[in-house]
C-alpha cells in the first residue's frame, strides 16, 4: 500500500468511517442530515489526520489501527443504545469492571448486522488497491488541517450547546462522534450547568409542598417501614395469567385488602438500573442518563429517606444478598443514611439461584435479623432472584405453568421469555412466605410494607422480546408498558383498599411515605416527586431508555422523537389509546427537560441543602 497516494488513503478511510457512523445512526433510528454528515466527516477527518504526516511505510497500518478504534467505539454505542437508549457515555466506562455480572444481558443485544462495522476492512483494501495507480493528488495539508480544525470546533461547539439543552437532539443532529467529544467536555465540569429557570422550579416545588393536601398524613405514624425493591418486576404481571394460572397470586390478593396499588407507576432509573432505582426512590430525585448514581454521589451530602427517618428516631438497615461492593453499595449506603448493611457475607448461602441467594431464603433470614432491630426500624430490602436471564432450577421452582413449547425452543429469547413468568411467580411466592414470617415474629401489625419494581424485565429494544410481548398482551408492547412497574403500599388494619390510576414514578415514593409516616421533609430540600395520595394529576419525566423530554402526565404519554425534534414526537392517551395533539404536550415536554436537568445540577454540584444560587 506504499504506492497509494496519502490523500487517497486518507479520504478512503474517512469516507468508510462515515458509512459506519451511518450504520449506528440507523440503529438509533435517526435520519441522516447535512449537519450530521458535516459534523461526522469533520471529526473523522481530524481522527485520520495523522495519516498525512507519517511515513508511507507506517501510513496504512496506522489507518487500520484508527479504523478499528472507531469501529470499537461505534460498536459499543450500538450495543449500549439497545440497553439504555443513548450512546456510550464517558462516565459509564468507569463501571466497566462490573460488566462481568451482566455479560449475558449484553450478549443478547449484539446482532449479526453489527459485524457491518468490521466488514469495511476488505472493502477499504480493495478500494486502495484499485486506486493505487491513480495520479497523485496534491493538497496543501496544512491548509486542509486548518480548515478541518475550524469545522470540527464549530460542529463540536454546536453539539455541546445542543447537549446542554437536549442530549437526544445533539446525537440526532450531529452524530455519535461529536456527542462523545461533547460528553467528555461536559463530564469535566463538577458543577454541571446552571439555568435561571431552576429558580422558578424551586419556588414552584416549595409552594406546591406548602399547599399540598394532608390526606392520610400520619396514617402509619410510628410504624416500622419495610421497603422492598422487587427485581425486574414489570406491572403487566399483576392480575394477569399464563396457561390460565395467576402469575402473582399473592400480590393479586394483597391489593384487595389494606393496600394502595398504583398501576401507573414508572421507573425513573437510568444506566445503573437497580442501583439507580434505589437512588431515585430514596432521594426523590432523577438520575442522569449515562451516570451510575451510586458511583457519582457517594461523597455527597444527601437528604435521603434513611437520613430523614433516622432523624425521626428510626433504625435504618439495608439488606441485599449480593456482593457489597457491587454498584458501590458499601460506600453509598452509609451516605444514604443506613447504619448497617447486610450483604451476601451476612447470609447463609443455602439457596443459590442465578446471581446468588434466592429470595425465599433472603426474606426468611432477613425476618430473623429484624427481630433484633430497635423499633421503629426502616428495613430496605433489595431482592435478587428475578434477574435476567430469570432461570429457576427445577428444585426451587414454585410455578406450574406449561411453557414446554417455549422452554424447548431453539430461540434463546423464547426460552428467557418463559423463564420470566416462572421467575416472577417464584418472587411472588417468596413475598407470601415473607409476610407469613413477619406475622409469626410479631412484626407485621406494627409495620407498613411497601413493594415496588426497580426496572423493566422484558426489554422492548430487543425485537424478539418485543414481538413475544406484543403477542402476549394482544397489542403493541410500548415503552409505556416496558417502563411501568408496580407499587403497592400495604398498611395492616388500614380498613380500605384502592387501585389508583394516578401517574407517578420512583421519585414520588419518598414524599408519599413521609406523609404516611407523619414526617415533614427538610424545608430547603427539593423533592422532584410528589405525595401520590394527595394529587390527582400526576407527572413523571422519563430520564432514560426513551429520548429526553419524554414524560407521562395524567393519562398522556409523550415519547420524544429519536431525532430530538419535538414535532416528530408521539403522544397518546393511555385511557383511550387515541392520539393527543402535540401542542398540548409542549409545556410538559419543557418541564420534563428542566426538572431532570435541575435534579442533575443539584446532585453534581452537591447542593441538596442549598438547591439555588440566589437565596430565596
Amino acid at each position: 500500500m506504499q504506492r497509494t497516494n496519502k490523500f487517497i488513503m486518507y479520504a478512503t478511510f474517512a469516507l468508510f468511517g462515515l458509512v459506519k457512523c451511518n450504520v449506528v445512526h440507523h440503529v438509533m433510528q435517526l435520519p441522516i442530515s447535512i449537519t450530521w454528515a458535516l459534523a461526522s466527516l469533520s471529526l473523522l477527518g481530524i481522527l485520520y489526520l495523522p495519516l498525512l504526516f507519517v511515513s508511507s511505510k507506517h501510513r496504512f497500518y496506522l489507518g487500520i489501527t484508527i479504523n478499528l478504534l472507531i469501529s470499537g467505539i461505534l460498536f459499543a454505542d450500538a450495543v449500549y443504545f439497545r440497553n439504555f437508549g443513548i450512546p456510550l457515555p464517558v462516565k459509564a466506562i468507569a463501571m466497566a469492571h462490573q460488566l462481568g455480572a451482566v455479560t449475558q444481558d449484553i450478549k443478547d443485544t449484539i446482532f449479526l448486522k453489527d459485524l457491518l462495522l468490521l466488514l469495511d476492512l476488505p472493502l477499504i483494501l480493495l478500494t486502495l488497491k484499485l486506486m493505487g495507480d491513480k495520479q497523485p493528488i496534491r493538497v496543501n495539508k496544512f491548509l486542509a488541517t486548518n480548515c478541518l480544525v475550524v469545522l470540527t470546533c464549530t460542529t463540536v461547539g454546536c453539539s455541546l450547546q445542543a447537549m446542554r439543552y437536549n442530549q437526544t437532539m445533539a446525537v440526532g443532529s450531529f452524530g455519535t462522534l461529536p456527542y462523545h467529544v461533547s460528553d467528555f467536555l461536559l463530564s469535566q465540569s463538577k458543577n454541571g450547568l446552571y439555568k435561571p429557570e431552576f429558580e422558578n422550579i424551586y419556588a414552584e416545588k416549595q409552594l406546591a409542598y406548602a399547599n399540598k393536601g394532608r390526606d392520610y398524613f400520619g396514617a402509619a405514624a410510628g410504624r416500622n417501614l419495610i421497603l422492598i425493591q422487587l427485581e425486574s418486576a414489570n406491572n403487566f404481571v399483576i392480575n394477569r395469567t399464563l396457561d390460565d394460572k395467576e402469575i402473582t397470586p399473592f400480590l393479586n390478593q394483597l391489593i384487595k385488602k389494606d393496600t394502595f396499588y398504583f398501576d401507573r407507576y414508572f421507573q425513573t432509573a437510568g444506566t445503573g438500573r437497580t442501583a439507580d432505582a434505589e437512588f431515585s426512590t430514596l432521594n426523590s430525585s432523577y438520575v442522569k442518563a449515562g451516570q451510575i448514581a451510586h458511583q457519582e454521589h457517594a461523597d455527597k451530602r444527601l437528604y435521603a429517606l434513611p437520613h430523614a427517618l433516622a432523624d425521626a428516631g428510626y433504625t435504618a438497615w439495608a439488606f441485599h444478598g449480593f456482593e457489597p461492593d457491587f454498584w458501590n453499595r458499601e460506600n453509598m449506603y452509609p451516605t444514604l443514611g443506613f447504619s448497617r448493611f447486610y450483604s451476601q457475607y451476612d447470609f447463609e448461602q443455602d439457596e443459590l439461584i442465578g446471581w446468588g441467594l434466592g429470595d425465599r431464603s433472603f426474606y426468611r433470614q432477613t425476618s430473623e435479623i429484624l427481630t433484633q432491630a430497635d423499633e421503629p426500624f426502616f428495613a430496605f430490602l433489595v431482592s435478587l432472584t428475578n434477574h435476567y436471564p430469570f432461570f429457576i432450577p427445577q428444585k426451587f421452582k414454585t410455578s406450574s405453568f406449561d411453557t414446554r413449547e417455549l422452554d424447548d425452543s431453539e430461540v434463546r429469547a423464547e426460552r428467557i421469555f418463559a423463564h420470566y413468568f416462572h421467575s416472577m411467580q417464584y418472587s411472588d411466592q417468596a413475598l407470601s412466605e415473607f409476610f407469613t414470617a413477619l406475622k409469626q415474629k410479631g412484626l407485621y401489625d406494627n409495620s407498613i410494607i411497601v413493594i415496588y419494581g426497580d426496572h423493566y424485565g422484558i426489554n422492548k429494544q430487543n425485537p424478539k422480546y418485543e414481538n413475544l410481548m406484543t403477542q402476549y398482551l394482544g397489542r403493541e408492547y410500548g415503552y409505556e408498558d416496558m417502563l411501568n412497574v408496580p407499587l403497592l403500599i400495604h398498611i395492616p388494619g388500614l380498613g380500605e383498599a384502592k387501585t389508583l390510576h394516578t401517574t407517578g414514578g420512583q421519585v414520588d415514593l419518598m414524599p408519599t411515605l413521609l406523609n404516611l409516616l407523619g414526617i415533614e421533609k427538610e424545608p430547603a430540600v427539593v423533592h422532584f416527586g410528589q405525595d401520590l395520595l394527595n394529587t390527582t394529576e400526576g407527572f413523571v419525566a422519563l430520564p432514560a431508555y426513551v429520548p429526553q423530554g419524554s414524560f407521562i402526565a395524567g393519562s398522556t404519554y409523550f415519547e420524544m422523537a429519536p431525532s430530538g425534534m419535538f414535532q416528530y414526537g408521539k403522544a397518546v392517551d393511555l385511557d383511550t389509546g387515541l392520539p393527543v395533539p402535540l401542542k398540548d404536550c409542549w409545556e410538559n415536554y419543557n418541564r420534563a427537560l428542566l426538572e431532570v436537568q435541575y435534579a442533575n445540577w443539584i446532585m453534581d454540584s452537591d447542593r441538596v441543602f442549598t438547591p439555588y444560587l440566589k437565596q430565596p
